[in-house]
């Protein structure tokens, strides 16, 4: 069987003879501590007037990032910087990396749940008692899409797709990207081969720390976890 690039090579035209090299280095980190990671769709109201993308970092996700910000730094000299454009996530880049302005890119936002952004499961139950419950039924977690949202499967085609643009304009590069809780997993999907149940069940029972940092290197043609979901804020406890 090919490997990828062998199939880059094979399907022949200027851009696909192209042999892609991964970064050497790649440095995922989820935004610090929001306003609103306060909510649950179990809470009474989830809904408090702001867009998902709106939401700012609290006080101590301020601090929270800026600690961060001092672990990179002694660690770590990065070659590009990648971030979503959600507030939180240019908040905690702009805490940790006053002196540089990332690049901002759509495809990695979080995961956009639609109607579950806006009420709470009760609230759904009632309103759509039977449309919701029975397509998630039967469509599973993974490919499963709220009203007016995507499916986990939705986020991980953004995601390969952003990856394949590392391959071209960062080839053997230290890259860092700052992103969010439900892209962690499927980052982790892509690279580890995990199955759609695997990488829902890995975001439910081992949440991304807020202000974490995940680390992969490249060894020959794979991408090899080297650090997991650490928080540099808790040393500082």
């Amino acid at each position: 069987m090919l490997d990828f690039h062998q199939k880059l090579e094979t399907h022949g035209g200027p851009f696909m003879s192209i042999a892609l090299s991964a970064p050497k280095t790649l440095v995922l980190i989820r935004h610090a501590y929001a306003v609103n990671n306060r909510l649950s769709r179990k809470a009474k109201t989830r809904d408090k007037g702001f867009s998902t993308h709106n939401c700012h970092l609290t006080k101590y996700g301020k601090i929270q990032a800026a600690q961060l910000g001092e672990w990179l730094h002694r660690r770590y000299s990065f070659d590009r910087y990648f971030s979503s454009y959600y507030v939180r996530v240019l908040e905690t880049f702009c805490i940790a990396y006053p002196e540089v302005e990332p690049t901002v890119d759509a495809r990695l936002i979080e995961l956009r749940r639609g109607i579950e952004e806006l009420f709470t499961d009760k609230q759904i139950e009632r309103l759509f008692p039977w449309s919701e419950r029975q397509r998630k039924a039967r469509e599973g977690r993974f490919h499963f899409k709220p009203l007016n949202g995507e499916s986990w499967a939705d986020v991980e085609v953004r995601l390969r797709s952003f990856w394949l643009t590392l391959q071209v304009e960062c080839p053997n590069q230290c890259v860092v990207v700052f992103g969010h809780r439900k892209t962690l997993p499927v980052w982790r999907k892509i690279f580890e081969n995990w199955t759609g149940e695997q990488t829902i069940d890995a975001c439910e029972k081992h949440p991304t720390e807020n202000a974490s940092v995940t680390v992969y290197r490249r060894k020959g043609n794979k991408m090899v976890l080297e650090l997991e979901n650490f928080a540099p804020w808790k040393e500082k406890k």
